[in-house]
């Protein structure tokens, strides 16, 4: 599977975007995504439709935030979990665009909690990530605008614009590096969600988010 890093928060962001910006290819051994040292060996995601991609199993530190998250979008089953701040910023997938995201928000790491949810289905070649991020306190507006900020900084070349998707009001960008597939930006009361795939799973997927 060909895996892509948005630039752009990168630490926040790398493992949904990474394992869900670019199609898989049917025709290649699938190579398990790196995990934090000290967490559990990955695990595949399995049923029909799926990759069997292994990814990693990272436990569950906020059930709540985590089913918010889809567990199946036109058939692509996506396996979730979740992190609290504080086991997130000392995981391997931290770095400093994190930690100044997290201090323009105002909110210390361990105030927060993410929760990721990813999958791929191998007959259509689609793929799909949804990723939230909980910051008590932050407010919606604020957050939308302090991620913008942070990735209008990096490099990837991200051009956002306002739009209705799903049903909600998004912020939406293409992802420069691979042709086809879209970045959403959705925030609702202290929770941000990043939603990045094909056009209408991601599409299908926002519709469930609250």
């Amino acid at each position: 599977m060909n895996r892509l890093r948005a630039a752009g928060l990168a630490g926040l962001l790398a493992i949904t975007v990474a394992a869900c910006s670019s199609s898989p290819d049917a025709s290649a051994t699938p190579s398990p995504t790196a995990t934090p040292e000290a967490t559990p060996t990955p695990v595949a995601t399995t049923g029909p439709g799926t990759s069997g991609i292994p990814f990693p199993s990272l436990g569950n530190a906020d059930a709540e935030l985590e089913a918010l998250i889809p567990a199946s979008v036109d058939g692509i089953m996506l396996q979730t979990y979740s992190m609290k701040g504080n086991q997130f910023m000392g995981s391997d997938q931290a770095d400093p665009q994190s930690q100044a995201f997290l201090s323009a928000l105002g909110v210390s790491p361990s105030d927060i909690s993410v929760a990721f949810g990813f999958g791929v289905d191998i007959n259509t070649q689609s793929a799909l990530g949804v990723f939230a991020f909980k910051a008590p306190g932050a407010g919606a507006d604020s957050l939308l605008s302090v991620f913008q900020t942070a990735s209008g900084q990096s490099d990837a070349g991200y051009k956002w614009s306002s739009a209705t998707v799903g049903g909600k009001s998004v912020q939406q960008s293409d992802e420069p590096s691979t042709p086809g597939v879209k970045i959403y930006l959705y925030a609702t009361n202290d929770i941000l969600f990043l939603v990045t795939g094909n056009e209408q799973p991601a599409a299908d997927a926002l519709s469930t988010l609250p």
